[in-house]
């Protein structure tokens, strides 16, 4: 971003240097940022539509804004923290401003490059990865497993009692529609270096396209309607994850043309633990800090500090003719500070169990595209439980000081009161 220009003195520079690369910007930062270097309360009519229709502003939503009326009772989340009784209502107008979303997104073309074929189902994990998390042992139906369905109402307001988990029908799990029978079939046989990840990727894209039409309906119809703090609060939600697409489309577009990574535009890192068919994970996550330096690597409310998705999955594999679980990270060549990111990490490991608290703590506290075995997590004492709700509610809604991480920390440097979710027994690290 260029700072060099009569408009700052050397000092303003480096002051707004350092807070457009903060991990966590408070309100007199973000009003500091509004009003001496780029709006980012409002949109610009010349910026480019957060629906991502790659037309302006002015050409785009505002329009829909200017043509759009409704006598529609719309609740703000303003009202609904000033009102609790308000709650249960507001949390159905989301819910069915999302269910609106999935189906103009059903009815889109495949996310694909310029593809226009018709979406169709599929799924996060294949018939073969499903089968490794069910207990053979067992008798009883052990088709059900324990996920996170982002689109669960009980998300869209979370308290610190809010069970973040769902048991359902593994073969149920993680459906999405984002690409066509065709890239389906492709990504399906594929045996590229990249394709587990690609499988993620694009089923992130289609959960963040849900919310980010909610948002954009919400804009449109009722922004005119609301007070002046709640359309600041709107636009800003709207760009922090309209950001987040705008990454994963950039690595979209590296990747689909890109299986095998024959262009090594991306890197790996591989950790060989003890198998477990406790979990199986497949996502893309956001680590926030470096754990030693705390350096940034991507913020929850600052919009100008570019997004760096993490790719994650497991996989089993054979290594010094043992059964292993080989845990895979990946993430672009160019992203510098996840490369201190694991080196800083992997400075703390004196043993594999570090390993696996860390990997657990990623699981329960970035994770939302993961497979929990059922017979495990019920055996978990109601004080774990809390526990696991706990990192989950701080990690959406005490962001700041960047309580992700260290409620990964947590994991790490509390063995001893940490869930271990490679343990086959219950008993805690």
């Amino acid at each position: 971003m260029d700072l060099n220009n009569n408009k700052f003195n050397l000092a303003e520079q480096d002051l707004l240097e350092s807070l457009l690369e903060s991990y966590y910007l408070d309100d007199d930062q973000l009003d500091y940022i509004n009003k001496f270097y780029k709006e980012i309360f409002t949109i610009n009519d010349n910026e480019k539509c957060l629906c991502n229709s790659k037309l302006t502003w002015e050409k785009c939503c505002k329009k829909k804004m200017d043509d759009n009326s409704t006598e529609e009772n719309y609740i703000s989340f303003f009202q609904t923290i000033n009102n609790p009784k308000l709650k249960s209502k507001y949390i159905n107008q989301i819910n069915k401003y999302n269910k609106l979303s999935i189906k103009a997104i059903k009815e889109s073309p495949c996310f694909i490059n310029n593809c226009q074929n018709k979406k169709t189902a599929m799924n996060l994990y294949s018939a073969d990865e499903l089968m490794e998390i069910k207990n053979k042992n067992l008798k009883e139906d052990t088709n059900e497993a324990y996920l996170i369905n982002v689109l669960d109402k009980k998300h869209i307001i979370k308290n610190i009692d809010t069970p973040f988990l769902n048991k359902e029908n593994v073969n149920d799990n993680y459906k999405f529609y984002a690409v066509c029978k065709e890239h389906k079939k492709i990504f399906n046989n594929s045996k590229g270096k990249l394709n587990k990840n690609l499988i993620a990727l694009i089923s992130k894209i289609y959960k963040y396209e849900i919310v980010n039409k909610c948002y954009q309906h919400q804009v449109v119809n009722f922004y005119k309607n609301l007070q002046v703090a709640e359309q600041v609060f709107l636009i800003i939600k709207w760009r922090m994850h309209n950001n987040v697409l705008i990454a994963l489309y950039d690595d979209l577009q590296l990747m689909a043309d890109n299986v095998d990574n024959e262009n090594n535009n991306f890197v790996t890192k591989l950790f060989f633990l003890p198998n477990t068919n406790n979990f199986l994970l497949n996502d893309v996550i956001l680590p926030p800090v470096t754990p030693i330096t705390f350096r940034p690597i991507n913020s929850i409310n600052n919009p100008f500090l570019k997004k760096k998705p993490l790719y994650i999955h497991t996989s089993k594999t054979q290594r010094d003719k043992e059964d292993k679980l080989l845990v895979t990270f990946t993430y672009r060549k160019e992203y510098k500070n996840l490369d201190l990111y694991f080196k800083e990490w992997i400075s703390k490991f004196k043993n594999n169990k570090q390993i696996e608290s860390w990997i657990s703590g990623i699981v329960i506290s970035l994770s939302d595209q993961m497979l929990i075995q059922k017979q495990w997590f019920e055996k978990l004492k109601d004080s774990e439980i809390k526990i696991m709700n706990l990192h989950y509610y701080y990690r959406f809604e005490h962001p700041s000081g960047s309580q992700q991480e260290l409620s990964i920390q947590t994991f790490y440097n509390n063995l001893h009161k940490s869930i271990n979710i490679f343990n086959k027994t219950l008993k805690i690290s």
